[in-house]
């Protein structure tokens, strides 16, 4: 009988044990699955194959072909390719997506964008989760500023300033 009255004790200790390793558990993956290179203001990109050296400063464009945002943007990124185009300014553009890059690259010199360099990555890779998102980062890919969702015309302006265009 008196082993029977330390059942209860025992289970409740049991299932706190199991409920504190499964916390633990939880706790490591979350940690551990979040990029560790992050698009955060003063942090420093590493993507393999950019050389952020090449130019003074580089805009990233993440973006995507199924995405409306996107494409509502893809006159001011038309702006932003012209704009470079026609003066010597020293700031790359890369357009980013997560889709397969031949299909990206269809899809960005369908629709006039053809001169920006083309870069693959994985989906949420940098911890960008909102498309469009448009990051400058200087030649050491330190991130300077960054504009997430669709742009106002008063951030337009601001993106053009930031990089130098004319407006």
């Amino acid at each position: 009988m008196r082993s029977l009255s330390r059942l209860p004790t025992f289970i409740l200790l049991s299932v706190a044990l199991l409920i504190a390793a499964l916390l633990i558990k939880r706790t490591e993956a979350t940690s551990s699955d979040q990029p560790t290179n992050r698009v955060e203001l003063g942090s420093q990109l590493h993507m393999g194959g950019l050389d952020f050296a090449a130019a003074q400063q580089t805009l990233l464009i993440f973006s995507n072909s199924s995405c409306q945002y996107c494409l509502d943007e893809l006159s001011f990124y038309r702006r932003l390719l012209r704009e470079r185009d026609s003066a010597d300014h020293s700031t790359a553009i890369v357009m980013l997506s997560a889709e397969p890059t031949q299909a990206f690259s269809q899809f960005v010199t369908r629709n006039g964008l053809g001169s920006a360099k083309i870069a693959s990555i994985k989906s949420g890779d940098l911890g960008v989760r909102i498309v469009p998102t448009i990051v400058l980062a200087d030649r050491s890919g330190i991130v300077l500023k960054v504009w997430t969702g669709k742009q106002s015309n008063a951030t337009e302006v601001a993106i053009l300033k930031a990089t130098g265009a004319s407006q």
